[in-house]
């Protein structure tokens, strides 16, 4: 009876291990799959600060230029060369430069946050 019970014991101890060496596989392999998905998330967060910055200087760009159109629009048209409609454009389209180039700061301090929030901070 002892030698069954020995026999048995004996068993319990390796499903025990058995079950205890599966567990810890599976936690290494959350914990990879935790590691990949945080370092994805930040190499996500980083390449949208890139882009952004990029926005901002294209914004900032596409601002100066519509400024200078705009003020040769109004030369123009007070020297009777271009129409007032002609004018109106060029003023429309100052306005939206002048609106898209703090969207662009806005989605880069949008973009900076993400990676700190990524980051755990």
């Amino acid at each position: 009876m002892a030698l069954q019970w020995e026999a048995l014991s004996s068993r319990r101890a390796q499903f025990r291990q058995a079950d205890l060496a599966a567990k810890a596989r599976a936690q290494e392999a959350q914990s990879r799959s935790l590691e990949d998905q945080l370092t994805l998330e930040v190499r996500h967060a980083r390449w949208n600060i890139e882009n952004a910055r990029s926005q901002v200087e294209v914004a900032q760009r596409a601002r100066l230029q519509a400024e200078e159109q705009a003020r040769v629009s109004r030369v123009a048209y007070q020297e009777g060369i271009r129409t007032a409609i002609e004018l109106q454009g060029d003023e429309v389209a100052l306005s939206d430069a002048r609106y898209r180039e703090p969207t662009a700061h806005l989605d880069l301090g949008l973009a900076w946050a993400s990676l700190r929030l990524a980051l755990g901070e």
